[in-house]
């Protein structure tokens, strides 16, 4: 059973893993990844979380490099990243990387090709292709996963892999993805004529979001997580987060 790591954040951030990948990393402040909320239901996160704790993380750091071409593609152009770049984005180890690019692969979720390296011999370039399916349509609900978290190392920084699991599920989650857009519509329909002030929308947003704050048990149905595991990431939780 997967248990919670207990490693501090500080023992983390001196570890040299943690620093390889983001000092040219900045460019990834401008990225987004579209995340449709449709991979919820369909078990997409589930079935991330049976491959491996990091998988979900993995995907996000590829995701955030490359985006459907052209419509009706079934891949993303190609991600040029090395296993070693990947795993500093992603907090965790080089080993854990490797095995989670083959769960991906073998999953269907990602495509790998290899080529020679320019500087001949044994070694070899690979390049990563994302399925298209795993970006929102046109018109697709969505929750966006900024690649600033990940420039500024906060994705490689979080407590653990199924933290970063829980921030992806929770954002799909989130009922809410832009305040200002929902404050725009809620005010324009009749009933909304009656929330006059700031405070007044921020309230209404506020109640939607308890009202769809999930349980332990949907969230761990959707997550791919045991109860109890999902029962020790929720604790103290609230939909604050959001």
């Amino acid at each position: 059973m997967y248990a919670v790591p207990t490693e501090s954040a500080s023992e983390r951030r001196a570890s040299p893993r943690y620093h390889v990948a983001h000092a040219g990393e900045s460019y990834l402040s401008r990225r987004f990844w579209r995340v449709p909320v449709r991979l919820l239901e369909d078990g997409t996160f589930a079935r991330l979380w049976r491959i491996g704790p990091s998988a979900s993380g993995t995907l996000a750091i590829l995701a955030l490099h490359a985006y459907p071409t052209l419509l009706g593609d079934e891949w993303t152009g190609p991600i040029d990243l090395t296993a070693e770049r990947i795993a500093a984005m992603n907090g965790v180890s080089l080993r854990t990387t490797v095995a989670m690019l083959g769960g991906l692969r073998g999953a269907g979720f990602i495509r790998q090709e290899s080529r020679p390296h320019p500087a001949g011999g044994a070694f070899q370039l690979r390049r990563y292709f994302v399925r298209a399916a795993l970006y929102a349509r046109c018109g697709e609900r969505y929750f966006s996963f900024g690649g600033s978290l990940v420039a500024d190392l906060e994705w490689a920084n979080m407590p653990s892999p199924a933290h970063r699991h829980r921030y992806l599920v929770l954002g799909a989650l989130n009922p809410v993805q832009s305040e200002q857009a929902y404050a725009a519509a809620i005010v324009e329909r009749p009933w909304g004529e009656e929330l006059g002030t700031d405070d007044e929308v921020e309230s209404a947003i506020r109640a939607r979001r308890e009202h769809h704050w999930p349980s332990v048990r949907r969230f761990a149905r959707l997550s791919g997580m045991s109860v109890g595991l999902a029962s020790q990431l929720m604790r103290g939780s609230a939909p604050d987060a959001w």
